[in-house]
């Protein structure tokens, strides 16, 4: 009787369950990176501090499309603040979200061709905070960067650089 098998090319059965755990313990660190969290969005906090303010941004580091997301500038002086403030922030950064309002709205805004200004009539005290209602635009596909800071006398004060990236 001939043999049906004969052709057939003969593998390294020693290989086989070395790939199979390989491939198990790939699969296993991916889902265990998920359930603790280091694969989904998180969001970060900068300051800075400078000529007696400090500024406090909370962003999103890491988001994915259509999600709600925070943007929150706390700004904190050491003496009362003035009664309007001017803050500068790149316009740019932004276009990656659809805005819903910003908190409290800005008595004025303008812009040139890096930096949006928004000035704000402060509440009196020592203290104010900046928010932003907004989402990740369900269309975007890439990340942004930007600067915030204070404007005073035509100078940037206190800046912070912050970059959000995108997850598929």
């Amino acid at each position: 009787m001939q043999s049906t098998i004969e052709d057939v090319p003969k593998t390294n059965m020693r290989r086989a369950p070395w790939a199979r755990r390989i491939g198990t313990v790939l699969l296993a660190l991916f889902i265990g990176s998920g359930a603790a969290g280091l694969l989904g969005d998180s969001v970060q906090t900068e300051s800075a501090d400078e000529a007696g303010y400090t500024l406090t941004l909370k962003y999103p580091k890491v988001t994915r499309s259509g999600l709600d997301v925070p943007w929150e500038l706390d700004i904190t002086s050491t003496e009362p603040l003035p009664e309007q403030i001017v803050i500068a922030v790149t316009g740019d950064y932004f276009d990656i979200f659809d805005h819903q309002g910003l908190d409290p709205e800005a008595y004025s805004q303008t812009a040139d061709d890096e930096m949006e200004y928004w000035t704000f009539d402060t509440p009196g005290g020592t203290t104010m905070l900046i928010s932003i209602d907004q989402y990740v635009d369900p269309g975007a596909m890439t990340g942004s960067s930007g600067t915030v800071g204070l404007f005073i006398d035509g100078e940037l004060t206190a800046p912070i650089t912050f970059t959000t990236r995108m997850l598929p």
